[in-house]
């Protein structure tokens, strides 16, 4: 057994948190190890001068792409850790944010609200009319309603009639899949 299987052996037994900010001037990436009582322990950290970005904007995709994938794998070499996944931070003028309610009928005969539900009343509430250039970054669906009154953020419960949902919508401009803006 290698050393470094030995090394992996023990970090998936760990939890790790991590973070990327892309900004105009350079792109931070952050690992960290969660312990206990949701301590954190910094872990790696990548930083790299930014490249593709003009004020908070994406104006190249390739060298952004570049520019974040630089910054992770320096972060990944100084923790020893390989992530797949991160958070985001994403900020300027072109973000924009506001909220939207969507409801959908229960025609089941039991009236339970189930997840699926809770799925069909949250594509409901994405559907809203933005400009063509901007896209939906992000959904947080803050409050339920079961039949018209406060369900929580958990609705697991027997409905009549309806479930909404009120949610908070983040869109902005953005560059396409193919990488033109």
């Amino acid at each position: 057994m290698t050393n470094r299987y030995k090394q992996e052996k023990i970090y998936e037994q760990k939890k790790i948190i991590s973070a990327v900010d892309a900004g105009t001037t350079k792109v931070c990436a952050l690992i960290a190890e969660v312990g206990e009582n949701a301590q954190l322990r910094v872990a790696g950290i990548g930083c790299v001068p930014s490249k593709g970005m003009h004020k908070g904007m994406i104006i190249d995709i390739d060298q952004a792409k570049e520019s974040i994938r630089s910054a992770i794998k320096i972060a990944e070499q100084s923790s020893g850790y390989r992530i797949d996944s991160v958070y985001v931070g994403v900020t300027g003028h072109h973000i924009t944010g506001h909220v939207n309610k969507g409801i959908v009928a229960l025609t089941r005969s039991d009236h339970l609200v189930r997840p699926d539900d809770l799925r069909r009343v949250l594509q409901v509430g994405q559907s809203i009319k933005i400009a063509s250039d901007q896209k939906i970054l992000h959904l947080i669906p803050r409050q339920y309603m079961v039949d018209g009154q406060d369900g929580g953020v958990k609705p697991y419960r027997n409905a009549r009639f309806s479930i909404g949902c009120g949610n908070l919508h983040y869109h902005g401009w953005g560059c396409s899949r193919s990488g033109s803006c």
